[in-house]
């Protein structure tokens, strides 16, 4: 930690036509990704704040999953939900 501040992100993609989507964080500790399923697609790339946010194949999460996991984001004070599995990035 920095000075004892816990510095955290998180953003998460959708993909409303397969209804799937993916969520990465990053703090003091790294930058994870929550482990989904492999995606049909080679490149799995989400828009955020109007830049490309590129996942690991493997992070295809239900949308289900993916709203539980970034609902938990608050109620973790920042810490990695445990609802999901995540890897390293």
């Amino acid at each position: 930690m920095t000075r004892g501040i816990r510095i955290t992100s998180s953003w998460s993609g959708v993909n409303e036509r397969d209804q799937v989507g993916g969520v990465r964080y990053m703090g003091n500790d790294g930058s994870f990704y929550a482990i989904g399923e492999r995606s049909r697609f080679d490149e799995v790339t989400y828009y955020y704040m109007g830049s490309d946010r590129e996942f690991p194949r493997e992070s295809e999460l239900p949308l289900d999953a993916l709203r539980d996991a970034v609902k938990e984001f608050p109620a973790t004070n920042g810490e990695q939900p445990a609802s999901v599995t995540w890897a390293s990035a």
